[in-house]
Order: C-alpha cells, then structure tokens, then sequence
C-alpha cells in the first residue's frame, strides 16, 4: 500500500491494527524522503505498537530507525532503538531486516568494517540466495571503501536486475553503492546510462531519492568534465534536498563545482551551507562535500593550502577507513601541489599502496600521475595525461599536460613546453571554462583561425589533398597552414595533433566521409 504525504493513516474503531501500521510506516516513509523527519516520527509515534505482532511491528521499527537516523541525524538514539527491536523480534527473517539496516547505518557513519564484521555474523537468509537489499547495499559500501569495487558492482548489479518489488530506500541505497563503486574505479558508464532512466521512471523518484539520483549524475558529470551541466544538476539535487540528510551533499558538489570554475564567492556560499548540514548519519558520504574544500582553500589562499587542506583530509578518510575517499583526496593533492614538491611526494607513496588495493582504473592512473609529479617527469606526466584522458577524466588530463609544462620549462625545453601547454588548452577547453590552479599559466595557442580549422580536420585523419578541396585551396597552402601549426604548437608533424588533444569536427574524420567532389 502507498500512502502519500497528503494521505491520513487510517484508524479508527473497528479497523484491525495491523492496516493502520502499514499505512502510519508508509506514510513515515514519505514523509522521511520528502525532509519531514519530525512529522515522519509523529507518526510512527501514534502508532500503539504494544498490539502488533512481530511480522506487522517489523516495518514500523525499520521505519524509526530509519526516521532517527538518516531523518533527524540522532544515530545514538537510533542505535538503542535497533538494540530494543532486536530484543523484541524473534523472527529469523525479520532480524536478518534488522540487522540489514543496521549494517547500512554503520557503512554510511563510514564504519565500514563495523558494518561488514555485523553482516558476518548475522544469520544465513533463507532461502539461500535471498540476501536483504539493504544488506547488499551495506555490504557494497564497505567493500568499495576497501579497494573491492568490482565486487560491490557486482553485488548491487544483480541485486538491482532481480528485484522488481525492491523498496525505494533500498533501490536508492543500491543505486548509491554501485554509482561510487564506478566512480572509484575509474567508470562512470554506469552512473550515465542507468541515472537517467531511473530519475525519469514513472512513479518514482521523489525528494531525496530524486536529489540523490542528482547528485550521482552530477558527479559523473563533474568527472567527465562537463561542469556547466554538474553544476545544474547539483543545484536541482540541492532543491529536491531539502530538509533531508543530503542537503550537505548537494552543498558540497555545487561548492565543488563553484572553485572548479574559479567562482570563490559561490563556492564559499555552498561550502557554508554544508558545513551547517552535515549530518553524522551520512558521515562516509559527507567526504564528497569535504572533497571541496582543499579546492576552495587553493582558490582563496593558493596552492600550498589547497594541497593541505587535501592531504588533511585524506588523513581524515585513512583514519575513517573510507579508503575510497582517501584516493580522491590524494590525487586532489597531486593536481593541487606543484610537481617535485613534498607534499606530491607523499601522495605519491600512498596512492602507490592504494592502487595494489583497488580495483579498478583509477587508482592506478592515479598513482601514475602522483610518480610522474613527484619525480618531475614530464614524459611521464605526459604519459599520465593520455591515460586520465582515455578513462574519460580530461580535466585530470588537462592539469597533468600542464604539469608537464611546467617541467619542461623549468629544465629548459621550450619547444617541448610548447606541446604541452597545447595539450592542457585543448583538454581543459572541453571541461565548461575549467579554472584549477594548474591551469592558470595555460594560454590558448595562438593559431589563426584558418590554421585551426585545417589542424582540426588535420587531427581526423584527412590528407592534405581532401582538406584542399574541402576548404577550397591548394594542397601547398594546406601544407603551409600545418607548418606553421606545427611551429606553434610544438610537434613535428600530423601524428602529433591528436596528441596535444586536437579534436576533427564533427563527422570529418577520414574514414567516415564521403569523397569530397571539387
């Protein structure tokens, strides 16, 4: 039965109890997702629970576990009520509920190995293979904060694909899990194909489970460099926030969002607002809205404080055993910290631990990224720029090109630079007027519009012959275009353009087209 928030439980004389419970927990549950915790709790509270038998008891007390924990953050009176409803359940399928949500609590407080060690000893389901969702989703959080991401992909893929008559919470609980287990493995597909399907469904999604399919969204978009499109999203996932335990997400991603661009003001706006409204209830997710701070403190106060504000709070992570968020911190440092400093250094050294941990690609371009900073190693950094660009993370591309840079003109190898500022340029030009402190002393080639048109389709593959013809001039003026496009640019020939991060226009690659008729 679904109750909306409009809807009054039913009761009255002569109505069994166990329909009231159903429609108060429903009614809760709603009004829980909407950010109306205390309403949520007024209702589960009416209810005369002393009349119930387990099986009619058992979503009510999941219902205020769930009210006093994620809705009002009070995790301390929320654990002494799973400790009197464990008491009082005796029912081996509804303690194993139970102790499923309990599990999640834990692994979104970010005690990951709490939750796993609770799942461990909880009773085998039965039948075999009929796992609680949300115990899954528990067990795919904690497993992610471990380096286990395929794992926890995995789990929640077959979870999500047999379960038609899943409940929102644990729909929304798996979503969570199997969109950071991509994310932290270097994969965004996932988030991208399956997010949107989900928020657009029929029926659902609706407060915070549609601000929390936002704020996924936004995240991948973030990564993937399309920071005009995150940040609309995370504005919109703010609104539908509101009121819930994810409104100091949704601050964070757009506080994020805001220093990427260059924005201080905003960026301290939103970062205010989610300082106010963390909630020790989702203290594991509560490290995305951290991971805007070094960010914002580089903005304001340089580089050096954006690399310890990172390395700061990838202690915090460690400490947590959010693991997970630990890498993204320490990768922050490297793209925040200058190549050879100290503080890349010690990056370097725990993203090398890490990337043996985790699954996945990302700790490993990570580490490279942090190798190549910390030695001054512009080929490598080169290198570590063409990896970050080909797992679909091109400001990260962008800002090691740039690093390279930075080498190459230190050691003096102007040409070499050359090539390098190119490649920063044209990547960061891709990620909506990126601003990070690795890319303030990037200047935009200074072609000719002519000479960029002819590199562009150049870099598809076309011969100098079909470029002629396209753009109605002589092979020889073509040739002489890409000299001097080579020049500026700092390559020696046509192989090179893509490498500095030239992109054809669409549709002129040379394998694609039709012949072109003079």
């Amino acid at each position: 039965m679904r109750v909306s928030a409009a809807t009054p439980v039913p009761g009255g004389a002569g109505r069994p109890a166990a329909p009231d419970a159903q429609a108060a927990t429903s009614l809760a549950l709603d009004l829980l997702r909407t950010g109306r915790p205390e309403e949520a709790r007024a209702v589960l509270d009416a209810v005369d629970e002393t009349s119930l038998d387990e099986r009619a008891v058992a979503p009510v007390l999941l219902a205020r576990l769930a009210t006093l924990n994620f809705g009002l953050g009070r995790t301390e009176a929320a654990d002494r009520a799973f400790a009197a409803a464990r008491r009082r359940l005796r029912d081996p399928a509804l303690t194993g509920a139970l102790v499923a949500q309990q599990a999640y609590h834990l692994a979104m407080r970010g005690e990951c190995r709490r939750a796993l060690a609770v799942l461990g000893a909880a009773p085998r389901p039965r039948p075999a293979g009929t796992a609680d969702p949300m115990a899954v989703a528990a067990r795919a959080t904690a497993l992610t904060q471990l380096g286990r991401c395929g794992q926890a992909a995995a789990l929640c893929d077959a979870a999500l694909d047999a379960g038609a008559d899943l409940s929102a919470e644990a729909r929304s609980a798996l979503r969570l899990a199997r969109h950071t287990a991509g994310l932290l493995s270097g994969d965004t597909a996932w988030t991208r194909e399956r997010i949107p399907a989900a928020a657009a469904a029929r029926g659902e999604p609706r407060g915070a489970d549609l601000a929390l399919l936002g704020l996924c969204l936004a995240q991948a978009e973030r990564v993937g460099g399309a920071l005009t499109r995150a940040a609309g999203l995370a504005r919109d996932a703010a609104a539908h926030a509101a009121g819930t335990c994810l409104r100091a997400v949704a601050a964070g991603e757009i506080a994020h969002l805001a220093a990427l661009r260059g924005d201080l003001a905003e960026a301290e706006r939103a970062l205010a607002t989610a300082r106010r409204a963390a909630s020790p209830a989702i203290r594991l997710a509560g490290f995305w809205a951290e991971l805007a701070e070094p960010w914002v403190a580089a903005l304001r106060d340089g580089r050096p404080a954006g690399a310890a504000a990172a390395l700061a709070l990838a202690g915090r992570a460690r400490a947590a055993g959010a693991h997970g968020f630990e890498l993204l911190a320490l990768h922050d440092v490297v793209r925040l910290a200058p190549p050879r400093s100290a503080a890349c250094r010690r990056a370097a050294a725990r993203l090398a631990d890490l990337a043996v941990a985790f699954e996945g690609e990302l700790a490993e371009a990570a580490a490279a990224h942090a190798g190549a900073a910390a030695g001054g190693d512009a080929a490598a950094l080169s290198a570590a720029s063409a990896e970050l660009e080909r797992i679909g993370m091109p400001l990260h591309a962008a800002e090691a090109a740039a690093q390279a840079a930075e080498v190459l003109v230190a050691t003096g190898r102007p040409i070499q630079a050359r090539a390098a500022h190119a490649r920063a340029w044209f990547l960061s030009a891709r990620c909506d007027g990126a601003r990070t402190p690795a890319l303030a002393g990037v200047q935009a080639p200074r072609l000719t519009n002519r000479e960029a048109q002819v590199a562009g389709l150049a870099a598809g593959g076309l011969p100098s012959k079909r470029i002629a013809a396209m753009l109605t001039m002589s092979v020889r003026t073509v040739d002489n275009h890409l000299r001097a496009v080579y020049t500026k640019l700092g390559i020696t020939g046509r192989a090179e353009l893509a490498k500095v991060g030239l992109r054809p226009p669409s549709g002129a690659r040379g394998s694609a087209e039709a012949p072109t008729r003079r």
